[in-house]
């Protein structure tokens, strides 16, 4: 998966880089990946570097040791630190040694390919989020891969309290060699664009991680209480009579939704997210405010 990873990467960071420098990043659980040497150098013609320097993190010693002799040629641009990042003091404390720097570094790019698929563990993604918001630079961009679907990755992503602006994407991707299929989240904290506005959490005291996590709770729990998976075939049946009886071959959106769900469901699922998810779907791309009865099975598949 690392040629796919760098170029989701590349296209998810592209939007928002500037033509120099080259930014730096932070890698969170290195593994033994060579994935790092591909963003500071370029290895294949079309695949230029990405980053200028990057910092890796694990807690594995004996990992960072290896990792070490493994890219002593690129000793200048790659550094590996040993600490726990569930320890915010550790990690601050080793991040500031490494970086000889009298306050907490930032970093334009941030990297995690595991925590999200611990989801269960809602302290571990709250720590990770809340290192996010105190180590990404403003215009940088914390990226992800997770074996959850979009639909509940959104839900959990939607209002936290990370004390500073942000937006985010989720990718359902699938894999050309016909591996496993995964999602690929980009959260990008925008630069300051008017003047007054209120610091950043990299400029001020640490988020809170308890609070996030009882955010991630909660919307878990509102996430469980629809049936998983939702495409049961009495669900189908249920679906496919609608459109029978409707004698269409399209729907609108509002009658669609009201098909889809329960009146129960759509107390925990409003209207309004159901739009804003079936535009980000695509699926009424097409036939823009109508969805057939192919894409409205595909859809609750997929999503909610």
């Amino acid at each position: 998966m690392c040629d796919e990873f760098f170029d989701l990467l590349q296209a998810a960071w592209k939007p928002h880089s500037s033509c120099s420098p080259l930014p730096k990043a932070l890698i969170l659980g290195c593994g033994k990946s060579f994935f790092n040497e591909k963003l500071v150098l370029e290895t294949t013609p079309g695949k230029a570097a990405i980053c200028s320097h990057v910092t890796m993190v694990d807690s594995d010693l004996s990992r960072i040791q290896e990792m070490k002799c493994n890219h002593a040629n690129h000793n200048n641009k790659l550094a590996f630190i040993t600490t726990d990042i569930t320890d915010a003091c550790s990690l601050d404390c080793t991040l500031r040694k490494e970086t000889d720097a009298s306050k907490s570094p930032t970093f334009d790019l941030i990297l995690d390919d595991s925590t999200f698929n611990a989801i269960a563990r809602e302290q571990d993604l709250a720590r990770l989020l809340a290192v996010a918001s105190k180590y990404i630079a403003c215009g940088g961009m914390l990226f992800m891969v997770s074996m959850h679907k979009p639909n509940l990755l959104r839900r959990l992503l939607t209002g936290l309290d990370l004390e500073r602006r942000y937006e985010f994407s989720c990718t359902w991707v699938h894999p050309e060699n016909g591996g496993k299929e995964y999602s690929a989240v980009s959260i990008h904290f925008p630069s300051h664009q008017t003047e007054g506005a209120p610091p950043c959490a990299c400029e001020g005291p640490p988020v809170d991680p308890a609070i996030i996590t009882i955010h991630l709770k909660r919307e878990l729990e509102l996430y469980k209480k629809l049936q998983q998976p939702l495409l049961t075939a009495q669900r189908k049946a249920t679906i496919k009579s609608c459109f029978q009886a409707q004698n269409q071959d399209l729907l609108g959106t509002e009658q669609a939704y009201n098909s889809l769900y329960s009146p129960e469901e759509r107390t925990f699922y409003v209207y309004s997210e159901f739009l804003q998810h079936l535009e980000d779907s695509g699926e009424t791309k097409e036939n823009p405010g109508k969805i057939s009865l192919f894409q409205a099975l595909a859809f609750i598949e997929n999503n909610f």
